[in-house]
């Protein structure tokens, strides 16, 4: 038989700031170690709300094979969350110069953990409001990565990340009253990021203009569902690896400006960026 879904309409608006500082330390010629602190800023705030679906088989609005009716008064269930919340992280680095030419470097970042409000009400038929504390934990990630000088112009890189994306589902709660052992179904697979770039500098008595190519492997890391309900395993079905390709360019003028655009693609993202930076002496 066929089955639907309750139609939803959601809306969900999320800002993380960070303020960070950092320090490095050059042991030899060959070493150096670097340290940096982060102070995170959550906003979030967040409001799906499910509509129900009329007893009726027909075509109208709100009905079985009908088109959905939004209307306020047609409203199931509400779930709202809120977080307004600050972490700390920490990031550590090294870099060795093996030679001239080729320098190899590792890097781990502390991903911050903020504590949110979820809120479910349930208005048809009607309910007590349930509200739970839960956690928005950003994965750490931890790298490793080479670059190789190929001329005094030429550099080629690459990186391998390691980003723990199963922490998106860590201290997992729902609103709803499901138990722990109902929502460790609910999985995310860490990830490996695998990353090439190039760059070339075209070079002026004054200016320095340096263009960079790029592409990288996303792994999938959506929500998954393993569980044994059938409708929880076609809402949480997971999602596709993903290859990025980048392309940026920048203009140094003398040694204390510096202006850099880049653009990154995939099938479902695709990203403009925009930096800049001076330098006192």
């Amino acid at each position: 038989a066929p089955g639907r879904y309750f139609p939803i309409a959601a809306e969900t608006e999320l800002d993380i700031v960070n303020y960070g500082i950092s320090a490095a330390l050059r042991v030899s010629q060959s070493f150096s170690l670097g340290l940096g602190v982060s102070y995170y800023d959550l906003s979030l705030d967040s409001l799906t709300r499910r509509y129900n679906i009329t007893a009726g088989t027909g075509f109208a609005p709100g009905e079985y094979f009908g088109p959905p009716d939004f209307a306020d008064s047609n409203i199931r269930s509400t779930v709202s969350e809120q977080g307004d919340d600050s972490a700390i992280g920490v990031s550590l680095g090294l870099l060795f110069r093996a030679t001239d030419s080729l320098s190899i470097g590792a890097v781990y970042r502390q991903g911050p953990k903020f504590d949110c409000t979820s809120t479910a009400s349930r208005l048809s038929p009607a309910g007590e409001a349930t509200v739970v504390e839960t956690v928005l934990h950003v994965p750490d990630v931890i790298g490793i990565g080479a670059s190789y000088r190929l001329s005094d112009r030429a550099t080629l890189s690459f990186d391998y990340d390691f980003v723990r994306y199963s922490q998106l589902t860590d201290e997992i709660k729902d609103a709803y009253g499901r138990t722990d052992q109902d929502l460790e179904n609910y999985v995310v697979d860490d990830g490996n990021e695998l990353h090439l770039g190039f760059e070339f500098l075209f070079l002026t008595q004054k200016v320095v203009i340096p263009v960079r190519l790029g592409v990288w492997h996303d792994p999938d890391h959506k929500i998954r569902y393993e569980g044994e309900v059938e409708a929880e395993r076609a809402r949480f079905g997971g999602g596709d690896d993903q290859v990025h390709y980048t392309a940026g360019v920048g203009v140094a003028v003398g040694t204390p400006f510096e202006l850099n655009i880049a653009y990154d693609h995939s099938d479902t993202v695709k990203t403009a960026s925009l930096s800049a930076v001076i330098r006192f002496k």
